[in-house]
């Protein structure tokens, strides 16, 4: 009977730490993607400054030494972004 209730007691706790812990991977992925974004517009920023136009693809920041490497998506896990050019 006791080992029950300690088996239910841990049911109990996994039940409430799973949802807990998915939610904080979820949040620093989040924090992650909002860091490397402002990485990016810095990079874009900095570059089209010197260059009077904005880079091509992201790899042109990596070539022209404005970022080490393209920053991983926190989210996909890789670091194929999709490129949004603003209206002129």
């Amino acid at each position: 009977m006791l080992s029950v209730l300690a088996l239910i007691g841990i049911i109990n706790v996994t039940a409430l730490a799973v949802p807990w812990y998915q939610k904080t991977v979820i949040r620093t992925k989040e924090s992650l993607l909002e860091n490397n974004l402002l990485v990016l517009r810095d990079a874009i920023d900095r570059y089209e400054s010197d260059n009077k136009n904005a880079p091509k693809a992201l790899r042109d920041l990596v070539r022209k030494g404005y970022l080490p490497s393209v920053p991983i998506d926190p989210i996909t896990g890789n670091d194929q972004w999709r490129v949004v050019m603003e209206d002129a």
